[in-house]
């Protein structure tokens, strides 16, 4: 097991599960759905593979790659570890990972801070309620776009 390796499957299984939890939103588990092809309520690697891979690869190494991936994504999803991904994994996965790395309206991540004694309170963009300075927030400084921990 190469620690790079593994760093790099981590971080692109973060990533790829923040885009899913973006893009599939309340219809994640009609996506669940949608991928279990067998109705057994459990997503099987074969049945995950094929939303990794939307389309057939080219070369061997390309077909590695996707493999690889799939397998990944599969172990990040899979917590209890049975060999399955069950709804519940599936869509609390995408939920954590929706939660770890909230994005702005223009798909920024957004940055845990908070405000320093010289900054002015700001409003969250969501409830409009102001954050006091010293409160922690969720912040994308390029659009000037704030979340409030509520």
């Amino acid at each position: 097991d190469n620690p790079l390796s593994r760093l790099l499957a981590d971080r692109w299984c973060s990533a790829m599960l923040v885009v899913l939890g973006q893009n599939l939103g309340e219809d994640a588990s009609r996506a669940f759905d949608q991928l279990d092809s067998n109705g057994d309520g459990f997503l099987s690697y074969a049945e995950l593979r094929a939303m990794v891979c939307e389309r057939l690869p080219v070369t061997g190494p390309e077909a590695v790659m996707h493999s690889m991936h799939a397998f990944a994504l599969f172990g990040a999803m899979d917590s209890h570890r049975t060999g399955f991904v069950t709804r519940e994994e599936f869509l609390a996965a995408l939920e954590a990972a929706r939660r770890e790395h909230l994005c702005c309206l223009q798909g920024h991540v957004l940055k845990v801070t908070s405000l320093t004694f010289l900054q002015y309170a700001r409003a969250c963009n969501e409830c409009r309620r102001i954050i006091p300075r010293r409160e922690v927030l969720q912040s994308c400084r390029l659009c000037d776009y704030d979340l409030c921990e509520r």
